[in-house]
């Protein structure tokens, strides 16, 4: 693994373990399931709407991210929906990615969901994103957001 996976996976932990720290000090947040559920939210999805998705074709980094929702499971213990829907999303993303490979032969590359637009270009793939790329990114964003609607209805108390 390069240097920029293993600072996306610290990150991403160090964001995800803000409301464990948050519960730990009296800062007076009365809205912490929304702290709970951004900190969800934000490996679900970034996994369905930028290239990072295209990372875990690489078992290291899958096994490492794994790792992380599982640290996560044992600091959220009383959170269920967190890190049950990390593992949900990942592995939705992982069949749903492994579905358009079969279809149509070839890895697809993930269309940035976000203000603006442009063409990636996979050099792995040799190719730039076409709309078949898109549908997929549309349906795995969409289907992360109803998965993070569910964290957020289960975690408001």
């Amino acid at each position: 693994m390069k240097a920029k996976d293993w600072l996306i996976l610290v990150t991403f932990y160090i964001l995800t373990l803000a409301p464990f720290i948050a519960g730990h000090f009296d800062w007076g947040i009365k809205n912490y399931f929304m702290l709970a559920f951004f900190a969800g939210f934000l490996p679900i999805y970034t996994t369905h709407s930028t290239s990072i998705g295209l990372r875990f074709r690489n078992k290291y980094f899958s096994a490492l991210w794994i790792l992380m929702i599982g640290l996560n499971g044992l600091l959220y213990n009383d959170i269920v929906p967190i890190w049950v829907s990390m593992i949900v999303s990942f592995l939705f993303y992982n069949l749903l990615r492994l579905l358009f490979k079969s279809i149509n032969k070839e890895d697809p590359i993930p269309v940035f969901v976000g203000p603006g637009c442009g063409l990636n270009f996979n050099k792995i793939q040799n190719r730039i994103e076409n709309k078949r790329d898109g549908l997929f990114t549309i349906i795995s964003f969409i289907c992360g957001l109803i998965i993070s609607g569910f964290v957020l209805l289960l975690t408001k108390k």
